[in-house]
């Protein structure tokens, strides 16, 4: 089942087979719809159109579970 993170903080996020770099330049306010969990604390999800993966982390006091915590 996805989940909803919404950006609370600037943060750069997403990488794409091949890419070295981060693509993502995130601010307060966008969301992103995680998709699954790939291992290795990395997250598959959907932004603006395009699916891309990278590490989610959440701040201690977040709003409701972290997609796939159980």
């Amino acid at each position: 089942m996805p989940g909803l993170t919404r950006v609370v903080a600037p943060v750069k996020l997403g990488y794409k087979k091949g890419e070295e770099a981060r693509l993502l330049d995130l601010v307060p306010g966008d969301e992103l719809v995680t998709l699954y969990a790939m291992g290795e604390a990395y997250d598959r999800f959907w932004y603006r159109g395009e699916v891309n993966s990278d590490q989610i982390h959440l701040p201690e006091d977040a709003f409701g579970d972290p997609p796939f915590s159980k």
